[in-house]
């Protein structure tokens, strides 16, 4: 896929359409896979919606999401924590 070389991203991130899935996302940390909505779109709004999710591969969103979410699990009695998971929720997007 030209746009996995123009990015930079070497590993195969598999493409899958789900009738359920309203917007795309990016899923998996080991087996990392895209889920697209059964929708017709024209084809620059696909590539606009691919460049996203692999953005949040490069970016290693989904770890740090897991780690904040372990971080949030331990320090549950904190208030700060949740202030910042929403935050970087916010900033990730």
């Amino acid at each position: 896929m030209w746009l996995k070389k123009e990015i930079g991203i070497k590993r195969d991130i598999q493409l899958y359409e789900n009738p359920y899935v309203k917007t795309p996302l990016l899923a998996g940390i080991v087996y990392p896979f895209v889920l697209l909505p059964c929708s017709s779109y024209e084809e620059r709004q696909w590539e606009m919606f691919l460049r996203h999710e692999l953005c949040h591969y490069v970016s290693h969103d989904l770890w740090y999401r897991l780690i904040l979410d372990l971080v949030q699990k331990i320090h549950w009695f904190n208030p700060a924590i949740y202030f910042f998971a929403l935050k970087f929720y916010d900033m990730s997007e």
